[in-house]
């Protein structure tokens, strides 16, 4: 009977060791947190939450931000006019908010600041590497020269 009870608790012990090898080296499973994104399509709302409202024109690609939610893209925006926050007539770096759980690249549903080829009202929040838009979806409106702003301010 001696030999039925070892080889089960050195396989437990086993078991447990290969367990605490995976973890250190790095091979434990990843667990991944999917943010619930909040509703900002009506306008006011997005001026409300956002910390810097600027209208002008994305200049191109530039690398990327760190957030607390991974690396995102980033992009030199010409500020025509500053709404809230920010300088008139500066450029600014701003990162276009990716979804972690898209399961892709975090853009398989868009990059609001790669479209946007007019002006745009981009809605803005403070994180841990810089501004980025408020969700994927929401903090990129077209604002065509001449248009009166979407919200009060």
């Amino acid at each position: 009977m001696h030999r039925t009870r070892r080889p089960i608790a050195v396989a437990g012990a086993l078991g447990a060791l290969v367990l605490a090898a995976a973890t250190l080296s790095g091979c434990a499973p990843i667990v991944r947190s999917c943010p619930s994104w909040a509703d900002f399509s009506d306008p006011d709302a997005a001026y409300r939450q956002a910390d810097v409202v600027v209208v002008g024109h994305v200049a191109g690609r530039d690398g990327t931000i760190g957030t607390a939610l991974g690396d995102v893209r980033a992009y030199r925006f010409e500020v025509d006019d500053a709404v809230k926050g920010g300088e008139s007539g500066t450029v600014v770096r701003i990162g276009s908010r990716a979804d972690p759980c898209d399961g892709g690249d975090g853009y398989t549903s868009g990059d609001a600041l790669a479209s946007a080829a007019d002006r745009v009202i981009v809605y803005a929040m403070n994180d841990t590497g810089g501004l980025v838009t408020l969700t994927p979806s929401q903090g990129v409106t077209a604002l065509p020269e001449g248009a009166p702003l979407p919200f009060d301010h």
